[in-house]
């Protein structure tokens, strides 16, 4: 019913958009601009949440861009290779050493994190006619993917929005299909002649997604023999488990200026802000694990034959109330500003576990108290900004953050970055304490600790830009070979290091992104030393049709290394036993287009699959997906 009712929308929306098409070659409409959209679409910008806490709220200019446009699948926003279990929709392992402090309490339940629509990370617009963008891809094994997008202004104080995301794919082995559902509404109120402001959102998960267990040691060696072709027929660990995601929830920030800015045409502060802001939020999330025919040979103890499910339960209520004064714009008789807020937060946290619709014994239940606030210095020449956190009360009473960063350089030219960060923060819940009919713990860790210097060096027509980054983890805890916590005692060092570049010649491009990095302890943190991303590709314009076509191929590999295994029913990832795998070199042909509004691709993933027993599998047990054909379409148009 959901895909019928995501094809409708989308004929509708390609029907709604041919008409337009069609009445705008029936009149001289607007010039074309470099973005290959008639002008009204260039009035299409958006930001995020933090919006409010800019002196200058600049806000990014919508692209439609073909960079990367074959590249759609969520994992690519945040890593360089595929770090799924060989399908859409699966839980992700992150490749990329990315520690982040959390602001407070973490569950740890974060391996289905990059398909959600969280209310924190919400984009707001400003659309001068009502926008929509809609976005369609299928794939061989009944992937679909679906994203619409759809804004508009009522008036000039008001902008709402939805937006809704669909992924479902069988994939290429037995019991590995996923569904992720998600939706996120939100509203902007920014009155021009008003002092108050109000962004509020409401976002909704539901995932459902088939575990397997992986290979067993029988399917194991036909995959690296190769002596069956239908994958299907390959045995696997678990019949009947699955993961279940519903999440839901609502976030509302509110402003007043207190000393408001004179402002100009684009209702922009010319003069330092003085601002009193107030956020709340509400988040429900549901995280259920279920086996009805439980194989006791898999897991490692089955505490009781009648109870094969475990669903774990966590309801969050944030409130801040911050002073801010935030910078204007700087001008010829403004060359230094400062800008400062200074925060208080509370954070109610309720975390248990439900069997069967029965509650267990309450696992959790605390108030978190925090305060902290950034100032910021900016000159012609330099920019200077610091952030502190820290927690006073609560699960996560102690838990601090200090973030520093100074950037050299004027705007527009080349710029320097230096960034410095320190935290000591709760070991995840999860990683403390886990009940399951599968498996069980009950630690009492330190807190973690990190401390991460790097540098950036960038160019300001954003063609190439390089990175250096040293991280030093203490108390770091990670799941040992046993699939059990374990704090490790010896602090942890990791140097990254990367580069992205666009060199062009003619009409050949080549976009690179390349990252290495290099950990002190290969047993303790598992990451391929070397990962890249190459897209070289011919390009020409058509200038009278307004279309531009791009034929390429994507590398995308990483040298050979030793991964954690998946353990299915906490969804971590634990220090596997197993040897190290190949690496993996995959490589895709494209063909992709710009037609006016409209942005297709079709491509050959993996087509190297089958070249010389080209098979990869670089998390044990779960095997990187056969050559794939796939299709995508990406519309856009104004009312």
């Amino acid at each position: 019913m959901i895909r019928w009712l995501c094809f409708g929308l989308f004929m509708i929306a390609l029907l709604k958009a041919e008409a337009q098409f069609q009445q705008g070659t029936e009149r001289q409409g607007p010039a074309f601009d470099s973005s290959g959209v008639s002008r009204d679409s260039s009035d299409v910008s958006f930001t995020d949440l933090d919006v409010t806490e800019r002196g200058n709220p600049n806000m990014q200019r919508k692209s439609y861009s073909l960079d990367r446009f074959q590249q759609y699948l969520p994992v690519y926003s945040t890593q360089i290779i595929n770090a799924t279990l060989g399908n859409n929709g699966t839980a992700m392992q992150p490749w990329i050493l990315s520690p982040v402090f959390r602001r407070g309490f973490h569950w740890g339940f974060n391996t289905f994190e990059p398909y959600f629509l969280p209310a924190e990370q919400v984009r707001v617009y400003d659309a001068k006619s009502p926008f929509t963008q809609a976005s369609y891809a299928q794939g061989s094994q009944e992937e679909n993917y679906f994203h619409l997008i759809h804004t508009q202004n009522a008036g000039k104080a008001l902008n709402t929005g939805v937006e809704y995301k669909r992924i479902n794919s069988q994939g290429f082995y037995v019991r590995q299909r996923a569904a992720h559902t998600a939706l996120r509404f939100h509203v902007w109120l920014r009155p021009e002649k008003s002092r108050y402001q109000l962004i509020a959102a409401l976002h909704y998960h539901r995932g459902i997604v088939q575990e397997n267990g992986g290979l067993t040691a029988f399917g194991d060696s036909l995959f690296r023999t190769n002596t069956e072709n239908n994958r299907r027929l390959y045995p696997v660990s678990l019949q009947s488990a699955r993961n279940q995601q519903f999440r839901n929830g609502v976030l509302l920030r509110q402003t007043y200026d207190l000393l408001g800015a004179k402002r100009d045409s684009t209702s922009r502060g010319k003069g330092g802000i003085l601002r009193l802001q107030h956020t709340a939020g509400y988040d429900f999330y549901r995280h259920l694990y279920d086996d009805p025919t439980p194989d006791t040979a898999f897991y490692p103890q089955i505490f009781q034959g009648n109870r094969n499910n475990t669903a774990w339960i966590q309801r969050r209520l944030n409130n801040e109330i911050a002073l801010l004064k935030l910078e204007g714009i700087p001008d010829s008789l403004n060359r230094f500003q400062l800008g400062f807020k200074a925060f208080i937060r509370q954070q109610y946290v309720e975390l248990f576990t439900e069997h069967y619709g029965m509650l267990d014994s309450l696992n959790l239940r605390s108030l978190n108290q925090s305060a902290g606030g950034f100032v910021r210095l900016q000159a012609t020449n330099w920019r200077l900004s610091a952030s502190a956190e820290v927690f006073f009360a609560g699960f996560n009473a102690g838990d601090s953050q200090i973030e520093g960063r100074l950037e050299l350089g004027k705007s527009g030219k080349n710029t320097l970055t230096l960034a410095l960060e320190s935290h000591l923060q709760e070991v995840d819940y999860q990683l403390q304490f886990f009940s399951s009919n599968f498996s069980y713990w009950n630690e009492d860790f330190s807190k973690q600790s990190l401390l991460s210097l790097g540098a950036t060096y960038s160019d300001a027509k954003d063609r190439w830009s390089l990175f250096v980054r040293n991280r030093v983890m203490g108390n770091l805890v990670i799941l040992d070979s046993t699939g059990r916590p374990e704090q490790i005692g010896q602090a942890q060092n990791v140097l990254s290091a990367g580069a992205l570049h666009k060199l062009r010649l003619g009409r050949f491009h080549l976009h690179s992104q390349v990252l290495a990095q290099v950990a002190s302890n290969t047993s303790v943190i598992r990451l391929p030393a070397l990962q890249f991303q190459e897209n070289l590709f011919w390009e020409t314009a058509f200038k009278r049709s307004k279309t531009i076509l791009r034929i390429g191929v994507d590398l995308m590999g990483c040298t050979a290394f030793t991964a954690y295994g998946y353990q299915p029913w906490s969804g971590l990832f634990y220090r596997s036993t197993q040897g190290p795998n190949q690496g993996l070199l995959q490589a895709d042909f494209y063909l992709s287009a710009r037609i006016r509004r409209a942005r297709v691709f079709i491509k050959l993933e993996h087509f190297n699959s089958s070249f010389g027993e080209q098979t990869f599998m670089l998390t044990p047990g779960y095997a990187i997906h056969d050559r794939a054909l796939k299709l995508g379409l990406n519309w856009t148009f104004f009312d």
